[in-house]
């Protein structure tokens, strides 16, 4: 599998876009791609290449995540690729709207996504509040453990 991301220009009226994409090497029809906006794209594989969480946040208020992973194999051996959407901020989300105040908009960020085990996804985030460590598991990825971490400066 390889994933990718560029970028182009077609032209107006559309002007630049980026491409995502997860695609079986050497040949095969993608798993998972997406046209977007390009501002912050990341993609991270677990250790076994059976798992590949992907973020894409087209502007400064909203962030998305997909998880892609191998769900089993045909018969004749070729593996068989689910891509699912999830959303580990939510309740970062929910936090700031429990005492939002009208005038703030609230602004995600990921900092990093790094694979704990192969069933463990840690993310790096800060928001309007601070900065988290989430940890997803692969089996229950909306709802994420957050800690709450010191923020550095260069957040």
């Amino acid at each position: 599998m390889a994933t990718f991301w560029v970028d182009g220009d077609p032209g107006k009226p559309l002007g630049l876009l980026r491409t995502i994409g997860v695609v079986p090497i050497p040949r095969g029809d993608p798993v998972f791609s997406l046209v977007t906006f390009p501002r912050c794209t990341q993609a991270v594989w677990n250790e076994s290449s059976s798992r590949c969480a992907i973020m894409n946040a087209p502007d400064n208020g909203n962030v998305y995540f997909w998880m892609v992973r191998q769900a089993g194999k045909e018969k004749w051996g070729e593996a068989i690729w689910k891509t699912t959407p999830f959303d580990p901020m939510k309740s970062l989300a929910e936090a700031f709207l429990a005492h939002w105040d009208e005038h703030r908009l609230w602004r995600p960020g990921v900092l990093s996504m790094t694979w704990q085990d192969d069933q463990t996804l840690i993310i790096e985030a800060v928001d309007n509040n601070g900065a988290y460590s989430l940890t997803v598991s692969a089996d229950d990825l909306d709802h994420p453990k957050i800690e709450k971490r010191q923020r550095k400066k260069d957040e």
